[in-house]
């Protein structure tokens, strides 16, 4: 049994002394992998500022682009608000037929005066102004109320 007992202790100084041959590789390697890992993550560290630089670029590039879209948006609400708020465009209409031409304007002037004309009293909130060639006549419906003396002859 002494054999055994030895041939175990040969083993274990094998042993021992193959661990003691593989520290300095292994250190040395551990040495390369830390190099390399450090050399990695410095470039990646790197790579993360420059990319951070990049990005701050865009971000000003799309803060002046929203700035300049606002003031478009600002501009044309402006231009809309100025047509909302009471400033009217001036829109003239014209009937044309059997080579005459009707101002619409002056058919409503016409149509108000007969109106008042018949009803002095009354105040005209809406009109309603029909024109039929056909009949050589317009129409009109004063605040929702039709007659047909409501007419006037073109």
């Amino acid at each position: 049994m002494a054999s055994k007992k030895g041939q175990r202790e040969e083993k274990v100084e094998e042993l021992k002394k193959s661990v003691e041959d593989l520290k300095e590789p292994v250190k040395a390697f551990a040495e390369r992998v830390k190099s390399a890992v450090g050399s990695e993550a410095k470039s990646f560290a790197e790579d993360a500022k420059e990319l951070g630089k990049e990005a701050k670029k865009q971000g000003s590039k799309v803060k002046e682009g929203v700035e300049k879209a606002s003031k478009t948006v600002k501009s044309r609400a402006k231009k809309v608000g100025a047509t909302l708020s009471g400033k009217e465009t001036v829109v003239k209409v014209f009937v044309e037929f059997e080579g005459r031409q009707l101002a619409v304007e002056e058919l409503t002037a016409r149509a108000k005066e007969a109106y008042l004309a018949e009803n002095p009293a009354a105040e005209i909130e809406s009109l309603e102004l029909y024109v039929k060639p056909e009949e050589n006549a317009a129409y009109y419906v004063v605040n929702g109320d039709a007659s047909p003396s409501y007419k006037l002859a073109l």
